[in-house]
């Protein structure tokens, strides 16, 4: 990530890209996971991270997977470090499937992969694909929306979507216009769960610690000292890392706004 620590306003070359081609997407990871690669024609890869050598920034990269007459890249996730989880695939016409992680075994990169979904014109070509978590599919409030062509948002619940094996056609999950098709998704669970907030004793802790110092308590309006962060999100009533979500968000206001917004 050192090669991008200094971008320019009118950016960096990220990787290099023959004519005719795109990038379609981008992850951070710390060099152990397995990557999945998904296409359109329902073909995709699962290989290990480790075969994708180190290159400097304005190179072309290595070959992921060896792709059909005609077809493309549409999808690209991480496997978990554990290689738990299922796939979420769906198609153009609205169709979809989840299927277990373990149905698609590694290979060498570059190969042709395995069928990730069977192709046809009811269900149309794939469209999107993610790697999701077991805790995230059966979350009671994780949802599933779906963008199409025209700018439409569409959703249903994940937990709804039922496993099935890696070579099938998927169910209907939503129902585009017509003339208009998926084109691409994002899977969202729960932005986090009842009383996890913050903990009650963490709290108690940081409201005595205030009061300690003859600071306000917890009733007053008057925060505690912004540079006190674990203080400061219990206050709140964020965790740590919603507070220096905020806080490296602040730090681009001028001082005087800065001191105001906080």
């Amino acid at each position: 990530l050192i090669a991008y620590s200094n971008p320019r306003p009118s950016g960096i070359i990220g990787v290099l890209i023959e004519e005719g081609d795109a990038l379609i997407d981008a992850r951070l990871t710390d060099g152990t996971k397995d990557i999945f690669i998904g296409t359109a024609d329902g073909m995709s890869i699962r290989f290990e991270e480790a075969e994708v050598r180190p290159t400097g920034r304005a190179a072309y990269g290595v070959k992921g997977i060896a792709l059909g007459d005609k077809d493309e890249v549409v999808a690209m996730d991480i496997v978990p470090p554990d290689r738990s989880g299922s796939l979420l695939i769906v198609s153009r016409h609205g169709y979809g499937k989840i299927s277990a992680l373990d149905a698609y075994r590694r290979q060498s990169r570059g190969g042709k992969g395995l069928i990730t979904l069977k192709i046809t014109p009811k269900n149309g070509k794939i469209a999107a694909a993610s790697v999701i978590s077991e805790e995230v599919r059966m979350d009671s409030e994780g949802k599933l929306f779906l963008l199409t062509d025209k700018a439409q948002v569409l959703r249903t619940n994940l937990s709804e979507i039922r496993s099935t094996g890696r070579i099938t056609q998927g169910v209907i999950l939503v129902a585009p216009e017509e003339g208009d098709a998926i084109s691409a998704i994002r899977v969202i669970g729960s932005l986090r769960a009842p009383g996890e907030i913050v903990d009650p004793a963490t709290l108690a802790a940081a409201e005595a610690a205030a009061q300690a110092d003859g600071a306000a308590g917890p009733d007053d309006v008057v925060p505690p000292d912004p540079d006190d962060g674990a203080r400061l999100a219990a206050w709140l009533g964020l965790t740590p890392g919603d507070f220096e979500g905020v806080r490296r968000v602040l730090t681009r206001f001028p001082p005087a706004e800065r001191a105001r917004v906080e």
